[in-house]
């Protein structure tokens, strides 16, 4: 595209601007612009498509003070197009889980289903028998990841209480780290009930499995989509206000989205799925 004011050539580039309306100035960042490459002009178009949503966002917010736009507002299409179908949040999602999380399964109403289905091998070896074997282990490792990830959040919850963060980051991290366990045992089982053909990999179970190879396995340069790196923020788990992991996305700028992912609404949704088909055996 020629500039329209000096027929110079343009760029896309995204941009930082403030927008006025009325007395007030709404500062935008990421704003994808065209601007001309000529320094004595350097005009900036937006599309209207742009305008539209710039427009938007100041109708909607601009009774509650916000003048500031969140940096997702305008999310590159590359982006977007990764995290479409995963369990990442764009907006500031605050969930209610965590306030008042529901119990996790009782493991032992699970025991008759497993006893019907090792009964129906007759104590035979067979392949298949293996995979519901790897299945009940990996099972049991994502139910015990959540478990004892709300206890270090109890944990952390208290000692943050006496005398701040500061001597509690292996606590923080020991969080973390169950955290990472409940999305790679997740996907585990995940990838076994498919291979019994159990489950359809659709819907909820698609996008946790996105969420945890984008995020946690093939996190740079995911599906060979340009320099793109999700990273996990393992210290927002410090927080005990919410259930959301803090996920940065760098892409030719550090940390130019930041989005989250809700771990306690993530495990609730895949163990449901997981004792549906548990209590069909």
């Amino acid at each position: 595209m020629m500039c329209p004011s000096c027929g110079s050539k343009t760029w896309e580039r995204r941009i930082e601007y403030n927008k006025p309306w009325g007395n007030q100035t709404m500062r935008f960042r990421h704003v994808p612009a065209i601007v001309c490459l000529n320094i004595k002009c350097a005009r900036t178009v937006f599309t209207n498509e742009t305008v539209k949503l710039m427009e938007e966002f100041i109708v909607t917010n601009i009774a509650k003070e916000i003048y500031e736009a969140p940096s997702t507002l305008f999310i590159s299409d590359d982006v977007k197009k990764l995290i479409k179908d995963t369990t990442i949040k764009t907006e500031n999602y605050v969930s209610k889980k965590q306030k008042n999380p529901p119990p996790q399964i009782n493991l032992t109403e699970l025991g008759p289903y497993w006893k019907k289905k090792w009964d129906s091998f007759s104590g035979t070896w067979s392949s298949e028998r293996q995979l519901y074997r790897n299945l009940y282990d990996n099972f049991l490792l994502f139910y015990y990841s959540f478990e004892q990830l709300r206890k270090r959040k109890y944990e952390l919850s208290h000692k943050i209480v006496e005398g701040g963060i500061d001597g509690n980051e292996n606590l923080a991290n020991i969080a973390g780290t169950h955290a990472v366990g409940i999305y790679l045992y997740g996907k585990k089982c995940i990838d076994l009930l498919e291979k019994l053909s159990l489950i359809s990999k659709v819907g909820f179970i698609k996008n946790f499995a996105r969420t945890r190879n984008f995020i946690f396995e093939h996190n740079y340069k995911p599906n060979n989509q340009g320099a793109i790196t999700f990273e996990p923020i393992i210290w927002s788990l410090a927080s005990t206000h919410h259930s959301r992991l803090e996920v940065k996305v760098h892409t030719d700028k550090e940390a130019e989205y930041r989005f989250t992912v809700d771990y306690y609404e993530d495990y609730y949704l895949l163990e449901e799925e997981i004792v549906k088909v548990i209590k069909k055996f």
